[in-house]
Formats: structure tokens, sequence, C-alpha cells
């Protein structure tokens, strides 16, 4: 039935790190009929889930959507699946610095990203918006390039939010490790 959009964010939301076939068909419907953030969010899970179904469908969305929200959740969910044709979109939008796609931008270069990106996810390190750095964070942990580990030291020891700071403890080791 018909509910609310916020429910139904709500709900996808909710199943983002399910990695459950059987929710394949129901949010590939949502990623092929709907717009905006309940295509961001069903994509974010989809990219989670293994099933030989999803690359078509997040391909052919990405391929006629024109939302940045859209293509920029749906760049991220096709680099987990391993297709990189999102990135240079997710770079623009991360160099252009556009607040209301940072959060996303980041996260997306957490699947797209590789060390040539370091330098551009590094200059979020010291985002005053506490959300933003500690994504910054995680991605350039995943990217794992070990020229970001003297400015995560710095941060450490700088900064005076919890939160970031337990962001940034494990980091460095996962770094080294990678």
């Amino acid at each position: 039935g018909w509910v609310p959009l916020e429910s139904r964010i709500g709900l996808i939301s909710s199943l983002r790190y399910a990695t459950d076939p059987r929710l394949v068909p129901a949010l590939i419907s949502v990623v092929e009929a709907e717009r905006g953030e309940l295509v961001a969010r069903a994509a974010r899970v989809l990219g989670g889930i293994d099933d030989a179904r999803i690359h078509p469908a997040l391909t052919e969305r990405f391929e006629r959507s024109f939302v940045n929200q859209e293509r920029i959740a749906l760049a991220s969910a096709l680099g987990m699946h391993g297709d990189c044709r999102g990135l240079a979109e997710v770079r623009s939008s991360l160099e252009e610095d556009q607040p209301q796609l940072l959060l996303m931008a980041l996260e997306a270069m957490e699947s797209l990203g590789s060390s040539e990106n370091t330098g551009l996810v590094a200059k979020f390190l010291d985002h005053a918006e506490v959300a933003i750095a500690t994504q910054a964070v995680r991605t350039a942990a995943r990217i794992g390039d070990g020229r970001v580990l003297d400015e995560l030291t710095a941060k450490h020891i700088a900064t005076s939010v919890p939160a970031l700071r337990a962001a940034i403890e494990d980091r460095p080791a996962s770094i080294a490790a990678r």
C-alpha cells in the first residue's frame, strides 16, 4: 500500500546492511520507478547485495538519471559491483565542494577511490562539519594510501571532538595493513 514518503525512506534506510537476495526485485522496482532520495537509498542497499540482476538495473538507471544525488548514489553502488563509470562525476562533485552532495560523494569514494584520490579526500579531514570529517576519515582508510597517515595523526592530536577522535583511532592501523 501507499505510505508517506518519509516512511518509505525510513524503511529502505533500515535495509542498508541487508544482503538478502529476496529484496532485489522490490529494490530494483524502486530504482526503476522512483526519483530522488528513494532511488539513492535503494541503490545503497543494492550495492551491498551480490546478485546478477543488480548491475544491469543500476547501470540502466545511472545512464538515464539526471539528478545529482541519484547519480552519486548509483555510482557508489556500481563501484561496489566493480564498475567505476561514475568516478569522474563523484570527483567533480568533491572538487566543486557542493555542500548537499559532500557526504554522499565521500561515501561513494569508498568504493570508487584509489590512491589518486587521496589528496582530494584528505582536504575534507579538516572540514568544520564533524559528519563530513568523519566520513573523510573512513574514506581515506578505505582507500588505504599511506600518504594520509601524517594528516590523520595530526588531526587525532588536534581535535577535541570525541566522535572524530574515535573514528581516527583505528584507521592508521588499517591503512598500514593495506
